[in-house]
């Protein structure tokens, strides 16, 4: 599963773009976003706060 890091309180969440470990790898993520379940704010979502776990 991918999941993502807020940038607003630091906690993780499920990433709403799911890959297998080999596409997560390759794959080039930049300039999305999504909601934080945590502290419901907007955060920016790229492969620099995205980790395959």
């Amino acid at each position: 599963m991918v999941v993502a890091k807020c940038k607003k309180c630091g906690k993780e969440f499920p990433s709403p773009i799911q890959f297998d470990f080999l596409s997560f790898q390759t794959a080039t993520i930049g300039n999305n976003s999504a909601q934080c379940p945590h502290c419901k704010k907007i955060t920016n979502i790229s492969k620099a706060n995205l980790e395959f776990k």
